[in-house]
């Protein structure tokens, strides 16, 4: 009985070895070699005040602006009479891109920001047209706001069954997509349906926005798994913001309870343990 035991042990552990292993085997699709484009669109939309970064702003406005300075990298004095959205408009979403654009240009050989009144559907995908034509692996990373149904773009609300259906019908084909846009964990079939390798989302609103789009980046560059870095990039996100809670209590109270669980990433994709080292094959047809 004892040996049958362990036979049942060792050939269990043997199947889990093996199941494992194939996790990161390079399905069909995929090559070792290619060249890569990150684009970025980052803008806030003059949407802000309808988030809980607002309550801190109203709630402890001298605080909130000593971090801005400290993490933007501006004077002080800058931030002065100034709401919420005239700061992200003018040092936080620059900022952020160029803090991406840090991280990662050791990697990509191309680097597209879209931002401001650049940051349109049409014109977002007229850039990824014309890399796909280039013959780049693209990435895709979003610091939008959205809906469970919707992108919100910086002149328009669009769905993001007709954004991907468009991506679809001109063949673009996108890698990787990043994003915080609230609750767009509800439409991930959507990216998944088009082949797209790794996608994430949430299921509720995204507090963790700041840091996020920047840690993923850092992480994927590394050579994480997608499905690792869009988990570093939630935990690195939590870590940073209650580093202010000294001068900030309120972050402590935004990172834990439903604005926490709420902000938990959801991940899916065709392939999501992918890394930049796996690129697709666009010789290969696409059947998706």
């Amino acid at each position: 009985m004892k040996k049958l035991i362990s036979l049942l042990l060792l050939l269990l552990f043997a199947s889990s070895c093996e199941e494992n292993s194939t996790q990161n085997i390079q399905p069909k699709g995929y090559v070792s070699n290619g060249k890569a484009a990150l684009v970025m669109v980052v803008e806030n939309s003059d949407r802000a005040n309808q988030q809980i970064e607002d309550i801190a702003f109203t709630s402890y406005p001298s605080e909130t602006i000593q971090i801005f300075s400290e993490v933007f990298g501006v004077p002080i004095d800058s931030l002065y009479n100034k709401d919420l959205n005239q700061i992200l408009d003018q040092y936080g979403e620059p900022w952020q891109i160029a803090e991406i654009q840090k991280v990662g240009k050791d990697y990509y050989q191309k680097i597209v920001a879209i931002t401001d009144e650049e940051a349109t559907a049409n014109n977002l995908i007229e850039h990824l047209e014309l890399l796909s034509n280039e013959g780049y692996n693209i990435d895709l990373v979003f610091s939008l706001h959205g809906t469970a149904t919707n992108i919100q773009f910086v002149d328009a609300s669009v769905p993001i069954y007709t954004f991907t259906s468009t991506l679809k019908e001109k063949n673009i084909r996108i890698r990787v997509l990043y994003q915080t846009n609230c609750k767009s964990a509800r439409a991930l079939d959507n990216w998944s349906n088009i082949g797209v390798a790794g996608c994430n989302g949430t299921i509720e609103n995204n507090y963790l926005t700041i840091f996020a789009p920047i840690n993923f980046v850092k992480s994927w560059v590394n050579g994480s798994t997608y499905y690792d870095a869009v988990q570093f990039a939630y935990e690195e996100e939590i870590t940073t913001l209650k580093s202010f809670n000294d001068v900030l209590p309120i972050l402590d109270y935004i990172t834990s309870g439903n604005y926490l669980s709420g902000s938990l990433p959801i991940i899916s994709g065709k392939y999501f343990s992918i890394r930049k080292d796996d690129y697709l094959d666009l010789n290969a047809v696409h059947s998706e």
